[in-house]
């Protein structure tokens, strides 16, 4: 809150009007901002800039400056000039009061005699142009019917402090450049303040310059400006009474351009920071001309205190040096002073316009008018038969060729006619697809792949930020960090083509085996494995010792291994991660099993077939090496039962097919391929 002292709340009127909600305001913006400016911080900077002013001997030599007005009436739905939709006779009406209280000026209720009174050399001009540079259909109005923007129905509620829909839908979602236009926003508010009460407008109070934070520049710029109710707008409208006269709009032109309530928001002992703006304890109602207060006259007339509106009619000369100042120096004050929003064409138009992109590739044109003395008024031609009235077209060609483009421009004083040849390269370019989004384990790498139509076409990965040669078309990713990636192709006529792929990257999971244990002989356990994220599937090598068929997918299967054995279980979670542990089942008084995990160093191991089998299993495997090789089959204790195949063999494929005896029972085996040192175990399983 401003001052020393503890600031009062809501200044209330008769009837249980709000007059001002600017202090609350601020608060609410620094809760969304704890490193603004405290007020005794900004009261040194502006300070600071004032006796600049007064060294420099600028302070009272400053032409008179003008700010562009832009009024956002936000209305239900109602035709012009009824309810909400005010008129334009009623935003000229204010207009003029704004112009008469800031200017001092004589015969209109915006003069005073008063010895500290001051002419604050501040003007209001209704813009003419709106931010794609058009004519504004009516000057300084834009007119916005809520139920096309999706917005609620007012009134709209402002809190007592927190967030409201007015500061974080509303003013976004309409505000025009606060660098070049003064937003004032004219919509249906009430305040919440046990139980809502009228709310007659708010400002946003101004930043320093080169800080950031809310006072600082751009985190305040998509809600900067003042909002008032439409009936307390100008002095034509229906509360066109003593509480208003238009001097709702003054007040909070005042705080936007970083004037204080005149009571200081607390008591006698709170400063505005105006020494000629006597002391005062509280807001004055009505006009009681001659009310004393701390020692002194209270100023009721002054635009800054809470008295009626048709007793108000000063600014003093502090009060303007203060506005000057921050029309100086203030980020997006500053820059309004030379806005050209406000300036009309004086004399005929001289047509002209250049490309802003010339269609290459894609036959899509943008055009960018550079006529000069301001037209009102495109009309363009494009030589194919298509036009277009805007100031700024894109204009898309079908066919490759040249084409004759007329701009004719014009104004209130003439118009004028441009044409130019364009020439326009319409060619299809490569088609390209970066594949699926992809969920990567963090910690593994990946080769993405894309793929292109043409494959002399060269591509590029935007970011590179984790990916090894992003000029590839099939880049290494290694999972740190997810991203969106963009890759880009472009054939040798220079057309491009894009494609997004979005990586998400997932953290693996943990994965548990279990303890190892130590069982006696011909004694069966349960395995016993977990993992901290769900898993999609499980498997146990090898298979040695297991009770029963397809057990090696479960997390806890029965085991009855005859010697001691390490089992690796390795897991994949839902996200397609892949992990392993490790668990050993000591039988007591056994040595170690041998499971060399190497084999497919020399060799791939394809799984018998069929299994399960009658009588006939086919065993199989692609070798890269020649050498010796020894299929043995093994029962479930272990016992080596015969001796399936022994000899040399070439590298290449390898095909035997074995037929068990007739005195084999039915059951679970084990086959155990060994070579060069090497030993893997499949099992098979007859029936």
């Amino acid at each position: 809150m401003w001052g020393q002292e503890q600031a009062r709340p809501f200044g209330t009127g008769p009837q249980g009007i709000i007059k001002c909600a600017t202090v609350e305001n601020m608060a609410y913006q620094r809760s969304l901002y704890p490193d603004m400016l405290s007020d005794a911080e900004f009261e040194a900077w502006i300070q600071e800039k004032m006796e600049d002013a007064e060294r420099n001997g600028t302070a009272n030599s400053r032409a008179v400056l003008t700010i562009p007005v832009i009024f956002h009436i936000i209305h239900n739905g109602e035709s012009v000039g009824t309810g909400r939709n005010i008129s334009a006779a009623q935003i000229q009406s204010q207009l003029d009061v704004l112009n008469e209280d800031f200017r001092r000026k004589a015969g209109t209720p915006g003069f005073n005699t008063d010895p500290a009174g001051a002419d604050a050399e501040i003007e209001f001009c209704l813009a003419f142009w709106d931010p794609e540079g058009m004519p504004l259909a009516e000057r300084g109005i834009e007119r916005i019917n809520r139920n096309d923007r999706g917005w609620t129905a007012p009134p709209y509620i402002r809190p007592l402090m927190g967030s409201s829909y007015i500061e974080t839908t509303l003013k976004p979602e309409s505000i025009w450049d606060p660098n070049k236009y003064f937003n004032v926003w004219v919509a249906s508010i009430e305040i919440q303040n046990q139980g809502n009460n009228l709310l007659l407008g708010y400002a946003q109070f101004p930043t320093s310059s080169g800080l950031s934070g809310l006072n600082g520049g751009a985190t305040s710029a998509g809600t900067d400006g003042v909002i008032l109710r439409p009936d307390y707008c100008g002095r034509t409208g229906s509360a066109a009474n003593n509480s208003n006269a238009g001097r709702t709009l003054t007040h909070e032109t005042g705080h936007y351009l970083g004037l204080r309530h005149i009571w200081g928001d607390g008591g006698c002992g709170v400063d505005d920071y105006c020494s000629d703006t006597p002391a005062s304890d509280e807001a004055n109602n009505g006009c009681p001309v001659g009310a004393l207060s701390c020692g002194t006259v209270d100023m009721v007339r002054n635009y800054m205190d809470y008295s009626d509106g048709t007793c108000q009619n000063t600014f003093t000369n502090c009060q303007k040096t203060r506005m000057q100042t921050v029309l100086m120096n203030s980020p997006r004050r500053a820059s309004l002073t030379t806005s050209t929003v406000c300036v009309e064409p004086t004399t005929a138009p001289t047509s002209g316009f250049r490309l802003a992109d010339a269609g290459n590739c894609d036959g899509i044109v943008v055009f960018e008018d550079s006529s000069e003395n301001m037209p009102t008024q495109w009309f363009w031609t494009f030589g194919d038969g298509g036009t277009s009235t805007r100031k700024n077209p894109t204009h898309a060609y079908a066919t490759s060729g040249n084409y004759f483009v007329t701009l004719n421009v014009v104004n209130a004083f003439g118009n004028s006619r441009f044409t130019k040849t364009i020439s326009v390269f319409v060619s299809p370019a490569a088609s390209i697809n970066a594949g699926p989004d992809l969920v990567a384990c963090a910690g593994e790498s990946y080769t993405l792949n894309v793929s292109v139509s043409d494959p002399t076409a060269t591509v590029r990965w935007s970011p590179s930020f984790g990916l090894l040669n992003p000029t590839s078309r099939n880049p290494v990713f290694q999972a740190i960090n997810g991203n969106t990636y963009y890759v880009t192709a472009t054939d040798s006529t220079g057309c491009t083509a894009t494609d997004t792929l979005n990586i998400t990257v997932v953290v693996k999971p943990i994965l548990n085996a279990g303890s190892n244990v130590t069982i006696q002989p011909g004694n069966s356990i349960n395995l016993n494995a977990s993992m901290s994220k769900g898993a999609s599937r499980w498997r146990w090598t090898p298979v040695y010792g297991f009770t029963n068929v397809g057990d090696d997918t479960l997390p806890k299967p029965l085991v009855m291994p005859a010697q001691t054995v390490t089992y690796t279980m390795t897991a994949t979670d839902v996200d397609g991660c892949v992990v392993d542990d490790k668990v050993t089942v000591t039988v007591e008084g056994t040595p170690p099993l041998s499971v060399d995990k190497s084999f497919d160093e020399i060799g791939l191991i394809n799984n018998p077939y069929p299994n399960p089998a009658q009588q006939q299993v086919m065993f199989s495997a692609d070798f890269i090496s020649a050498g010796n090789l020894q299929l043995s089959l093994y029962d479930l204790q272990g016992r080596k039962i015969e001796t399936i195949f022994q000899g040399n063999v070439g590298q290449g494929n390898f095909v035997h097919s074995w037929k068990r005896a007739n005195n084999l029972s039915n059951g679970l085996y084990f086959v155990e391929w060994q070579m060069a040192g090497r030993r893997i175990v499949q099992k098979v399983q007859f029936r």
